[in-house]
């Protein structure tokens, strides 16, 4: 039997980021199937998956709602959200303090383990990423 965490994460992420003014829903997918769910239940604003391979984000692409981008995988939350938060700002999605919610699981990086909602303010994660490699 699969485990009801996923649909249970996605509704509760669709309603959360509603009651915070979210901006958008950003999802970390290994499969896609975690950013299928959040956008089954129609959210107002934007979804955004991050996923690792190239073939899921082609598969995301006709999902409702739903725009994939491409993101490596990192073991650390904190480092993942960062860089996602980077993106955001670097592209105009966001602004310095806005609301986001995040889908993920933990541990990071492990399919079928969705089971995180997290509300984030854009500006407020204070951990720095190491320089890119030359």
């Amino acid at each position: 039997l699969p485990s009801p965490f996923p649909d249970a994460i996605a509704r509760s992420a669709v309603r959360a980021a509603e009651e915070a003014d979210a901006v958008l829903i950003a999802c970390f997918t290994e499969s896609g199937r975690s950013a299928a769910m959040v956008a089954k239940y129609r959210p107002e604003m934007p979804i955004l998956a991050f996923c690792p391979t190239e073939a899921v984000r082609r598969r995301l692409a006709i999902v409702w709602g739903l725009e994939a981008d491409l993101l490596d995988v990192e073991d650390d939350v904190e480092v993942l959200v960062k860089k996602v938060e980077q993106r955001l700002l670097a592209t105009g999605r966001v602004r310095d303090k806005d609301h986001i919610a995040i889908v993920f699981g933990a541990p990071v990086g492990e399919l079928g383990r969705t089971n995180t909602v997290r509300l984030h303010q854009i500006g407020d994660l204070r951990v720095s990423l190491p320089p890119p490699p030359r």
